[in-house]
C-alpha cells in the first residue's frame, strides 16, 4: 500500500512517505475497536473499506475533481489531498476485522499530518 501511494505522490513532484510506528500504532488502536469514523485527533486520517489496492486507486480518483485553481482541501478530495500533500511525509496504516453480521468489513486508516 504504502510503495503504491509514493507511486502515485511521485506523479505530482512530492516526496515519499515514511513508516511511522507512532501512526501504526494510533491507526491499529482505532481499527481494532472497529472505529469506521474520524477521530479529530492529531493527524490527518483517511478510511476505507474493502480491497486495499482499489480503495487506494479510489482515493487518487478523487483527483479529477481537484481544483487546481484554488489549491486546498475540500470534502470531495479529501483522501486525494490527504496523500498528495507535500507535507504530508509519515504514514501509518492498519487493518481491522469488524464483524457486521453476516459478514466482516475490513477497515483500512492511514494517518498523516493533518493537512
Amino acid at each position: 500500500a504504502v510503495s503504491r501511494i509514493n507511486e502515485l505522490r511521485a506523479r505530482h513532484g512530492v516526496p515519499p512517505l515514511t513508516w511511522s510506528t507512532t501512526l501504526e500504532r494510533y491507526a491499529q488502536n482505532w481499527a481494532d475497536n472497529c472505529y469506521f469514523e474520524h477521530s479529530y485527533g492529531p493527524y490527518g486520517e483517511t478510511l476505507g473499506l474493502g480491497n486495499i489496492t482499489i480503495v487506494i486507486e479510489q482515493w487518487y480518483d478523487e483527483i479529477c475533481m481537484y481544483n487546481y485553481a484554488r489549491p486546498g482541501w475540500m470534502p470531495a478530495t479529501g483522501h486525494f489531498t490527504q496523500f498528495i500533500w507535500a507535507r504530508t511525509r509519515r504514514i501509518g496504516c492498519a487493518v481491522g476485522y469488524c464483524p457486521t453480521g453476516s459478514t466482516d468489513a475490513r477497515g483500512f486508516l492511514w494517518n498523516g499530518p493533518v493537512v
